[in-house]
């Protein structure tokens, strides 16, 4: 896989403000090995999709915004598309006393109102350069705040089982009127408890699971691809091949040909 450097621009100097933000453009395939960050960071994906592999997986989607303490360890692998994140990173002796996450794990969060907090901060380095330092201070102060206070109470039983019920799932077809009922409730209550604790809907959630599968699959194994559409969940190889396109920007076919590419330039 390749292993360019990201491209990045930055747009606020970190000794002006103690925030120092990049946007920041991922080659396709890029990984990026175990590392950590001396200061604690945001990360906010507009465009693409990584994996972010800490003790666990976690696919981070656009709209995705993660705060990571400084020193957190973490590797990430990037789609075929490539990811364009906004990244802030953050002076401690400003922000040192403002905590990320704990020390073992970072927050995710899918909220508007917060990723709109992030936009203003870019929009402030691009387009405003007069910008005060206090403005800036002020819009990190509060995204920091509404990040913390976002956090959810644990969700109860029945929607913790639900959830492990649609991982285990992995995304063949199941409806969400027949998890509703197995978990006791009303479909459209589960959709709301759902999209509330967990950042997204149930069919959603489905639908990554499905994707995530079929590539793996794809990948993997030589199964013909009608196969792996069927074993996944998808109706037929045509709609498997839409969806990819869709969320991915490749085909089963061509992501077959690139990973073959790939796994051939890191053997030579």
């Amino acid at each position: 896989m390749p292993m360019d450097a990201p491209e990045t621009d930055r747009t606020l100097a970190a000794p002006w403000s103690g925030v120092e933000l990049c946007d920041a453009r991922m080659a396709p395939g890029l990984v990026l090995s175990t590392h950590a960050h001396e200061r604690a960071h945001v990360c906010l994906v507009l465009e693409g999709a990584f994996l972010e592999r800490t003790r666990a997986e976690r696919e981070c989607l656009p709209g995705t915004l993660r705060f990571s303490p400084a020193g957190r360890e973490h590797e990430l692998e990037f789609g075929p598309r490539g990811a364009r994140c906004l990244l802030l990173e953050l002076d401690p002796r400003l922000f040192g006393r403002v905590c990320c996450g704990a020390p073992d794990e970072d927050l995710f969060r899918l909220r508007p109102e917060l990723q709109g907090l992030v936009l203003r901060l870019h929009e402030l380095g691009t387009a405003a350069p007069g910008a005060s330092a206090l403005d800036i201070e002020t819009i990190v102060l509060e995204l920091l705040a509404r990040a913390a206070d976002d956090e959810p109470g644990a969700p109860p039983p029945w929607l913790r089982e639900a959830r492990a019920h649609i991982e285990a799932l992995g995304g063949a077809r199941g409806s969400v009127a027949s998890i509703a009922r197995r978990a006791g409730v009303h479909r459209a209550h589960l959709a709301r408890s759902y999209a509330r604790a967990y950042g997204r809907a149930p069919r959603a959630h489905i639908a990554a699971l499905r994707v995530r599968r079929a590539l793996e699959l794809c990948l993997s194994s030589a199964a013909p691809l009608c196969e792996v559409a069927l074993a996944t969940g998808f109706c037929d190889q045509s709609h498997m091949t839409r969806v990819l396109v869709r969320r991915l920007g490749l085909g089963p076919g061509a992501l077959r040909r690139q990973h073959g590419r790939a796994r051939e330039a890191s053997l030579d």
